[in-house]
């Protein structure tokens, strides 16, 4: 149980509703990458750009990659390299971006804060 719920706060501060794209797992046949079927689902989420401080703290080569931060009560997920598993994508204005790092509030918040890259095509 969450010391304070903030699941509220984040539906009444959401920018919107966002399509998420959780990829199945990989695995290796013969010697080829397969990816298992992932699931769709969507999201009340608030989104905001990096802001200049936190794009500072990135690696010198990815800070003009663009980047977005996820407020959400929906757990999402980044890619998991020991297990072979991409991270959930999700669709802003159209464009696809990865989760690529996520912060666990949901023991003291209710709340999962994520960051995610766009897909470059």
């Amino acid at each position: 149980m969450p010391v304070a719920n903030l699941a509220g706060a984040i539906a009444l501060l959401s920018s919107g509703t966002y399509q998420v794209r959780r990829p199945g797992p990989t695995t290796l046949v013969d010697g080829v990458a397969v990816e298992a079927a992932g699931e769709s689902f969507s999201i009340l989420a608030s989104v905001q750009p990096l802001s200049g401080r936190e794009r500072l703290l990135l690696p010198e080569g990815q800070r003009s990659e663009e980047r977005l931060l996820v407020f959400t009560a929906t757990e999402v997920r980044a890619a998991d390299v020991s297990t072979g598993r991409a991270g959930d994508v999700l669709v802003y204005r159209g464009e696809d971006f990865e989760v690529e790092a996520v912060e666990r509030w949901d023991e003291s918040g209710g709340f999962w804060k994520a960051r995610a890259v766009k897909v470059r095509r």
